[in-house]
């Protein structure tokens, strides 16, 4: 996908394993054009070590100055202090809508979500991330307002 972004454009791709995404700058100074080729702002959680989540579909806001994508993560687990762990199983995941920075690369939200979401639809202003999952074998659609984590269902079919 690619989008304007202050006056050039900008380029989001992710790796085939899920396991990094990075922009690149197409018309900037250091970019393709310029013979310098381009360089890689990387997109990674900012508390998870690389291997212990999957990113998916990775999606430009409408300025080209963010890019939402779908953040699987393990579940958080206790561990008590004689070592015992409780919580969900090791084999959970939780879901997440992420939001990071195109220019820089850092995390700019992280909103947990009932469900898997796909699909991703910036707002014109980048102000909602909307998006669709399943859960019950039915589609359910979101509205995530970026700056306060805020979920709204939309509708669910």
């Amino acid at each position: 996908a690619s989008s304007s972004w202050l006056g050039g454009s900008r380029l989001v791709l992710l790796s085939a394993d899920g396991r990094q995404a990075w922009t690149h700058d197409m018309d900037g100074p250091d970019s393709w054009a310029s013979g310098k080729g381009p360089e890689a702002v990387v997109l990674e959680p900012d508390d998870l070590a690389r291997g212990q989540y999957l990113l998916q579909q990775p999606t430009l806001s409408s300025s080209g100055c963010k890019v939402a994508t779908t953040l699987l993560a393990p579940e958080a687990r206790a561990t008590s202090a004689a070592g015992a762990t409780s919580g969900p199983p090791p084999s959970a995941v939780a879901s997440f809508l992420c939001v990071f920075d195109a220019a820089h690369g850092g995390e700019l939200a992280r909103v947990r979500l009932p469900i898997a979401p796909f699909y991703h639809m910036w707002s014109a202003d980048d102000r909602f991330v909307t998006c669709l999952g399943a859960s019950d074998g039915r589609l359910q659609l979101l509205a995530v307002r970026v700056s306060t984590g805020e979920v709204q269902p939309l509708t669910r079919g």
